[in-house]
């Protein structure tokens, strides 16, 4: 009923709060990208002075709504003011203002960082969420590896978590100005809610499937598509349900649908809080998956594979070129951007399909192109001068700039490469091995090893 709706509106920075009295409307949209939630928040009827203060972009904004009976207002959303307008009909004068969660956070905090060997890296994401002002939640099994010749950075807080969750099977993004780390297929163990026909279940699941859009051939087109970023043909399925509202709901959580459609535990993959202080429907619209599956089904078994990436352990050399193939591909569908100074972690990542020395690499989190080439020396594998006829698939080829050893490629079989591209700003496979001002230098027969 409208009277047991109960909301408040808070300004901190302002000093200013409203609490149940003037009319509110707000539309609320969380999900689990890098990209900020997005809110809208309409008032009505404030005095000329208080609309003068609030329409300052990057004012901070809480909303808290809830129900009188079940515990009051709780905290909904949490931003800042991107833009605002002001209508007036008449009638009502109504300022609307435009929110993002974490819109300052992640424009704003830039650093140059340096950890010495052996860091682990919850310790450089807590770091940067310092740095970027923001509390961190690490997810259900989050723990990231111990980078082994330490870990620098010179950029944005972005591309920074994007560097130290790429491969890891883990996803980032703000969630009420708050940093949240969960495992590709994982889940935050905060919350258990349960959402039936007497507890909130408005009306019946409405399940769904997606087929891709495109077919799943890798054509030279789709992989253009993939290296830009801009490839849309994801299949999934899921359900959705309507619900009272229910602000606590965030992306990532766990929660039990009881009905005669589905029952079970699923995950939160977004959720849409919409409501109207004086009038219509007060309620979350929320889109579920199974609670182990990824938020967008890959392509194939091997993009699908979370965590660094899979176990090469016990790999047979009639099956390294094949993997070669699923190992590059997967970190190619997976499409995280150019990681900076990041060729031998990526290497690494794709490597871990066919060698047991890459997966190893990229389990320590290794970084360096000489602190590979050490570890290779040290764990016995083969490493020898550049030969292009020593040259096999799934080899590990080492660039030099004249000075030392700078970069690092996986060899195709073809005469090309994969590799970590700055030019192209992506996991990119080249055609050939030139590299410009870089020669290769040395081979690390990560094909045998």
């Amino acid at each position: 009923m409208l009277w047991n709706r109960q909301y408040r509106v808070k300004f901190p920075d302002l000093n200013l709060e409203f609490a149940n009295t003037l009319r509110i409307t707000f539309d609320i949209t969380k999900d689990l990208s890098k990209e900020t939630n997005k809110g809208k928040l309409v008032l009505y009827n404030l005095s000329d002075a208080t609309r003068q203060k609030i329409e300052v972009p990057d004012t901070k904004v809480e909303i808290y709504a809830g129900y009188k009976d079940n515990g009051g207002p709780v905290r909904l959303f949490v931003g800042s003011v991107i833009s605002s307008s002001t209508k007036d009909d008449g009638k009502d004068v109504a300022t609307e203002l435009s929110l993002s969660d974490g819109q300052k956070a992640i424009r704003d905090t830039a650093f140059s960082l340096s950890f010495g060997p052996n860091t682990p890296g919850n310790t450089i994401v807590q770091y940067i969420a310092d740095e970027m002002g923001l509390p961190v939640v690490f997810g259900d099994g989050v723990e990231f590896g111990t980078f082994k010749d330490g870990y620098s950075f010179v950029g944005t807080a972005r591309d920074a978590l994007d560097s130290i969750c790429y491969g890891s099977g883990v996803k980032w993004s703000v969630q009420n100005e708050i940093l949240q780390l969960i495992l590709e297929g994982g889940t935050v163990s905060n919350k258990g809610l349960v959402f039936a026909p007497d507890s909130g279940l408005i009306g019946s699941p409405e399940h769904y499937t997606k087929t891709n859009a495109q077919p799943n051939a890798a054509t030279a087109k789709r992989k253009q598509a993939q290296q830009e970023n801009k490839d849309s043909s994801t299949a999934e399925s899921g359900w959705k349900i309507r619900t009272l509202l229910s602000p606590t709901l965030n992306p990532g959580d766990l929660v039990k649908v009881e009905s005669r459609y589905v029952t079970g535990w699923l995950k939160v993959k977004s959720a849409h809080h919409s409501g109207d202080t004086h009038s219509g429907d007060w309620a979350s619209e929320i889109d579920l998956v199974d609670r182990n599956a990824t938020l967008q089904s890959p392509e194939s078994d091997a993009a699908g594979t979370t965590a660094v990436y899979s176990d090469a352990t016990g790999v047979s050399s009639g099956e390294v070129s094949a993997n070669v193939d699923a190992g590059c591909e997967a970190v190619d569908a997976a499409q995280g951007g150019y990681v900076n100074d990041g060729c031998v972690y990526r290497v690494a990542q794709a490597g871990s399909y066919w060698s047991p020395f890459l997966a190893q690499e990229s389990q320590n989190g290794q970084w360096g192109v000489q602190g590979l080439l050490d570890d290779a020396n040290a764990a016995g594998v083969t490493v020898v001068p550049y030969d292009g006829s020593q040259l096999a698939k799934g080899d590990t080829i080492v660039f030099s700039d004249g000075i030392s050893p700078a970069h690092v490629g996986v060899y195709d079989g073809q005469g090309g490469m994969w590799h970590n591209s700055s030019s192209h700003q992506c996991w990119y496979h080249a055609s050939s091995l030139d590299m410009g001002s870089q020669y290769p230098e040395y081979i690390i027969k990560t094909s045998e090893a």
